[in-house]
C-alpha cells in the first residue's frame, strides 16, 4: 500500500530543531505541457459591457461598408482605369478599418470608465474616474469629427462624388439638347462628360445656344449645391434625434462645397481656352468664378440660417 502523508507529518518534517517552522515560498503548480490554461473568471457585467461595445464598433463599420458599397458599385461602371477601380474599393476598405480603430479607441476608454465606476474608489486614485471621463470625452469629440470626415472625404474623392457631378452635366445635356448621348468617365483625377450638341430642345431654345452651354457647365456644381442644401436642412432637423447621421450630412455639405469652391478658384489661373473647365465656360458667359464661389457658399448657409430662425420663431410661440 502506498504511504499516505498527512498534514501533520508535513508540518513535522518542515519544523527545525528550534521548533520554528521555516517560511516556505509559495510556488504555483506547474501546468503540464499542452494542458489547457485555467480560465480567469471575470465580472459578468463587465464582460457584457465589453461585448456590447465591440458590437457597437462592428455595427458602425458594417453601416459604413454598406453605404460605401451602395455608392461605389454604381460608380464602378463609369471608372476609366484599373488603378481608379482599385482606389475606389481599397479606399473604402481603408476608411472603414481606420474609422473602426478610432471608434475602438473611444470604446476602450468607455469600458475603462465603466469598470472604474463599478469598482468605485477602492484601491484607486480618487481622481482616476475623473481622468478617465476626460479622456473618454476627448476621444468622443475626436471620433465625432474624424469618422464623418474620413468617410465623406474618401467617398467623395475616390469616385462617387465625381460621378454625381458628371451626372449633373449629363442630365442638363438632355434638358437642352435633343439626343445628346452623354458619356461619363470617372477616374482618380476627376471626371469627364462628353455629349453631342445637337438641335436644341424647347427649353434649350428659351435659354439660347450660349445659355444652354452655360446651363450644362453649371449643372455639375449645381446638383451638388442642391444636394448640399438638402443635406444641410436634414442635418439641422436631425441634429438631436439622429446626431451621428446629422454629422455625416454636415460633413457632406462642407467637403462638397469646399471642393467646388477650390475648383471655381482654379479657373482664375486656368487658360481661357480650356473649354473643359466648367467655371471657365461660365466666366466666358459672364459669370465670374468669385460670383460662383459666393453663390455656392451662400445657398447652404441661407438654408441653415432659415432653419435657425424657424426654430427660434417656433420656440417663442410655443412658450
Amino acid at each position: 500500500m502506498a504511504n499516505i502523508v498527512t498534514l501533520g507529518d508535513l508540518a513535522a518534517r518542515t519544523t527545525n530543531s528550534g521548533g520554528q517552522r521555516p517560511v516556505v515560498p509559495y510556488r504555483a503548480p506547474q501546468r503540464a505541457p499542452g494542458a489547457a490554461a485555467i480560465p480567469i473568471r471575470r465580472d459578468a457585467a463587465e464582460e457584457r459591457e465589453k461585448t456590447k461595445l465591440c458590437k457597437t464598433v462592428a455595427l458602425y463599420a458594417l453601416k459604413e461598408l454598406v453605404v460605401g458599397l451602395i455608392l461605389a458599385i454604381p460608380t464602378a461602371f463609369f471608372i476609366a482605369t484599373p488603378a481608379s477601380m482599385a482606389l475606389l474599393f481599397v479606399g473604402l476598405a481603408v476608411t472603414v478599418i481606420f474609422n473602426a480603430a478610432v471608434r475602438g479607441h473611444t470604446r476602450y476608454y468607455e469600458y475603462k470608465l465603466f469598470v472604474a465606476q463599478r469598482q468605485g474608489f477602492r484601491d484607486r486614485d480618487p481622481n482616476e474616474i475623473t481622468r478617465l471621463s476626460e479622456r473618454h470625452a476627448d476621444a468622443q469629440r475626436l471620433e465625432n469629427f474624424i469618422c464623418p470626415t474620413a468617410f465623406v472625404f474618401s467617398s467623395y474623392l475616390t469616385g462617387p462624388g465625381t460621378l454625381i457631378h458628371e451626372g449633373g452635366h449629363a442630365i442638363a445635356s438632355h434638358m437642352v439638347y435633343k439626343n445628346p448621348v452623354p458619356n461619363i468617365s470617372v477616374d482618380s483625377g476627376g471626371g469627364k462628360t462628353s455629349f453631342f450638341t445637337n438641335e436644341l430642345t424647347s427649353f434649350g431654345n428659351n435659354l439660347g445656344k450660349e445659355g444652354s452651354s452655360m446651363f450644362v457647365s453649371a449643372a455639375g456644381a449645381g446638383i451638388w449645391v442642391l444636394i448640399s442644401a438638402g443635406a444641410m436642412f436634414m442635418s439641422h432637423k436631425w441634429r438631436k434625434t439622429h446626431p451621428e447621421l446629422s454629422r455625416y450630412l454636415l460633413m457632406t455639405v462642407i467637403i462638397s462645397i469646399f471642393h467646388h469652391v477650390v475648383y471655381a478658384i482654379s479657373a482664375l489661373t486656368a487658360s481661357m481656352q480650356d473649354k473643359s473647365h466648367d467655371f471657365v465656360n461660365l466666366w466666358l458667359g459672364g459669370v465670374h468664378p468669385l460670383v460662383s464661389v459666393i453663390c455656392m457658399i451662400a445657398i447652404p448657409l441661407l438654408v441653415k440660417g432659415g432653419m435657425i430662425l424657424y426654430d427660434r420663431y417656433k420656440a417663442r410661440h410655443v412658450h
